[in-house]
């Protein structure tokens, strides 16, 4: 199920483009081609109700309107004495759209939206009794600095209602890893554009704001509830001989837990067989099953190449280069991709790291680890150790060391 809950509507700042703009029957067109269910409206420092209650009505019956608002942030001083400033996205329970139109109208007043800025503390004193999700930049320009993130943190009495909104999929997915509560929104510039944005795509359909929240929170009853509504079909299993029963199989990715030794491989043998049986398309894979290439790359840890053991003593220092760098040709090559993705993820993941570290109560610890990853540790090192423990791949080899510095 698509969400977008970073979505504009119209050209509110100097700065934005026309192309934001959007009418009624453009907007339920995209989002039908989009596929969304769920769009949250976050103008820049404005909430334009008459403009909400007809888009609302536009999409009556395919699509769930939210009201909200993008906020200018003015945050704490830094050390060479200037303000933080940052983005916040703040969306409201629907059913409570009339006091939040009250409340965003008492807190912009007059101003101009292109100079508009305010503290956390007095967005949420102002719309805090909306019932509100706040959703700051994070992994994204222009953020909202770690101290008021933490600030609003402490503001809200239920802290599911805070998400933490990312620019990519690679970086939400990093995140999402480490148990951060993330999302990402289409953040629409082009309106002509738009189904090609990125959305937050959750795998239980909700239909209520109060659903999502609840959902958030991982709440045991909502998600049984969710989950039940999905379609799903009981199919016999046999873990071991003899032993038979059904489990429920929903249409969707279904994950199987156990020990070693429990009967996980021989219940999707017995899934498979099903299949086989009702002449349904199906495709298996068995991870001790393993590809050529993925084999080849697992060998190289059990024979070191070396010069001397590709007889190669005689040979200039180039030749031996380019006759050990055949060798290894398809690892490096799959080296050189895999690396690509990392150094893209890695600032994130270091950014992770920190945040861990900081949590640590012994402060010697604490400081040593923190120089260790601020100082010591470049994006490019994270990437390296990052592959090198994710494939279990040493490379003993001149050559594919050189591949790897000429990446980073």
């Amino acid at each position: 199920m698509r969400i977008d809950l970073h979505c504009h509507t119209k050209k509110v700042k100097t700065g934005d483009a026309y192309t934001r703009n959007v009418t009624k029957d453009k907007f339920f067109q995209k989002i039908i081609e989009a596929e969304v269910k769920i769009v949250a409206i976050t103008n820049h420092n404005q909430f334009d109700y008459e403009q909400y209650k007809e888009l609302k009505n536009a999409t009556e019956g395919y699509c769930d309107i939210w009201p909200g608002i993008e906020l200018d942030i003015i945050g704490k001083v830094d050390q060479k004495g200037n303000y933080k400033r940052g983005h916040l996205i703040v969306i409201a329970n629907p059913k409570n759209v009339e006091l939040f139109n009250v409340q965003v109208q008492e807190l912009i007043k007059d101003e101009d939206v292109n100079t508009f800025q305010i503290g956390v503390k007095k967005v949420y004193d102002m719309l805090g009794i909306c019932d509100c999700i706040y959703i700051p930049h994070f992994h994204k320009e222009p953020k909202l600095s770690d101290e008021d993130i933490q600030e609003l943190g402490e503001l809200l009495p239920d802290s599911s209602r805070l998400f933490k909104e990312t620019s990519d999929y690679r970086s939400l997915g990093v995140f999402s890893n480490f148990d951060y509560s993330v999302i990402i929104g289409s953040d629409v510039q082009d309106w002509d554009k738009y189904e090609n944005s990125k959305f937050a795509d959750i795998r239980l359909p909700v239909q209520t704001f109060e659903q999502f929240c609840l959902l958030a929170k991982k709440d045991t009853q909502i998600i049984d509830t969710l989950l039940n509504q999905k379609r799903k079909k009981e199919i016999s299993v046999s873990p071991y001989k003899k032993v038979n029963f059904k489990l429920p199989f929903y249409e969707d990715i279904n994950i199987i837990f156990g020990q070693k030794g429990t009967g996980k491989t021989e219940i999707l043998e017995s899934l498979k067989k099903y299949y086989i049986e009702n002449g349904i398309s199906m495709e298996s894979y068995k991870g001790n099953e393993k590809d050529t290439d993925f084999s080849k790359m697992l060998k190289v840890n059990d024979v070191i190449a070396t010069p001397d053991k590709l007889q190669l003593d005689s040979m200039t220092e180039v030749a031996k280069e380019n006759a050990m760098s055949s060798v290894f040709q398809n690892e490096i090559t799959d080296l050189k991709n895999e690396l690509k993705n990392l150094i893209l993820e890695s600032a994130a993941v270091k950014r992770c790291i920190l945040d861990q570290i900081q949590m640590i109560e012994n402060d010697e610890c604490r400081d040593i680890l923190t120089k260790r990853y601020i100082d010591i540790k470049t994006v490019s090192q994270i990437a390296r150790e990052m592959f090198m423990s994710r494939q279990g791949v040493h490379y003993h080899l001149a050559a594919g060391e050189k591949a790897i510095s000429s990446l980073i």
